[in-house]
């Protein structure tokens, strides 16, 4: 179904601009959101990146402030990323992004938040930006960028219903980042400050834990090359852990087309592989080295040789791999390596892997 194209400068009452403005910032204060705070997967912006204005900034220095509802739309390094504006505001916005009014009596706001994260939307928004080292989109050419607009029932029917399942989506996250969080603190207490240990050397039951659980835990230290250890526990390569999983495989004896690994089916803060892209690949060379099904075995571990290996700044990228019922390989861009866990070794967590 063809909707008619409306130029997008004429579905919108209001543009907040505070480009050209580069206001002083302070080490606390109120979030000031620039472009590395927006993302398509997620409804709101985030603030870990973000830096703060103080009180009096944000009430002089600023042209005008996004409400509750509006869009931001960044123009500036990755035009075209947009996220809602959430109630309450306690944010204001950088340059380099406008915050956008839908006009109800043009196109329902949802409807429109939704539209300008559809691919036939932000395919015109990459062909339409200029600058090769830094691209941007002028706001000039809002009149230009046509947004498909169907009648006001659809309309309702695809705002509602994406915005609902962005809700949703955004609450799982935050839940996952509070998990994750407490995760962090459990096994920096078991692990890195070795409480239990401390707490049973002291006579003491270690809290937050079963009586079986505790049992695991030494009540006494010894030194080590890295200093205190619990009595009992040594240092050891990984090498001496786990064991590498890596075949080839002759694009002559392959019949059916390989499902391969690339950068983005390994999510930093994902325990399982995602395949999100469902890519495919029939030409297989027969130098590179694969991952086969004969080797794939649900509990692997997938993790990254080169491009941000284990060492990288953005921390160690590893997943876990779900069922399996196909032939993977690895992308031509980065080289993964699956390991598995030695007989010998401790066996992976059980009841807590994820199916791709």
């Amino acid at each position: 179904m063809a909707f008619k194209g409306i130029p997008f400068s004429e579905l919108i009452s209001e543009v907040v601009d505070n480009r050209g403005r580069t206001c002083p910032t302070v080490e606390n204060g109120i979030p000031l959101i620039a472009t590395n705070c927006l993302r398509n997967e997620f409804l709101y912006p985030t603030y870990d990146k973000s830096r703060f204005v103080s009180r009096e900034t944000y009430s002089t220095w600023f042209r005008g402030h996004p409400l509750p509802g509006d869009i931001l739309f960044v123009n500036k390094a990755t035009p075209g990323r947009v996220c809602l504006v959430p109630d309450p505001v306690d944010f204001c916005i950088a340059q380099d992004m406008v915050a956008v009014r839908a006009d109800p009596k043009r196109i329902y706001p949802k409807y429109l938040f939704a539209a300008l994260r559809a691919p036939v939307v932000q395919e015109q928004i990459a062909q339409m930006h200029v600058g090769t080292l830094i691209p941007h989109f002028k706001k000039s050419d809002f009149n230009k960028l046509r947004i498909p607009v169907p009648g006001p029932d659809y309309q309702r029917f695809i705002g509602d219903t994406y915005f609902e399942l962005s809700a949703k989506i955004d609450l799982n996250r935050r839940m996952n980042e509070t998990l994750e969080a407490m995760s962090r603190a459990i096994f920096k207490s078991w692990f890195v400050d070795f409480d239990p240990v401390r707490a049973k050397a002291e006579g003491r039951e270690p809290a937050g834990m079963d009586a079986q659980t505790a049992a695991l835990f030494p009540d006494s230290f010894e030194e080590s090359d890295l200093g205190a250890v619990p009595r009992g526990w040594t240092l050891t390569s990984l090498r001496n852990l786990v064991g590498l999983v890596v075949e080839r495989v002759d694009a002559g004896t392959t019949k059916d087309a390989l499902r391969y690994i690339a950068l983005d089916d390994m999510p930093s803060r994902s325990l399982s592989l995602s395949f999100s892209k469902g890519r495919r690949s029939t030409a297989v060379s027969p130098r590179s080295r694969r991952v086969t099904s004969s080797s794939v075995q649900c509990g692997l571990i997938f993790t990254r040789l080169v491009s941000r290996p284990l060492t990288a700044s953005r921390g160690p990228r590893h997943s876990f791999s779900g069922q399996v019922d196909r032939t993977y390989g690895r992308s031509r861009s980065c080289t993964f390596s699956a390991m598995k866990w030695s007989r010998s070794a401790r066996q992976p967590p059980s009841g807590r892997r994820s199916r791709t």
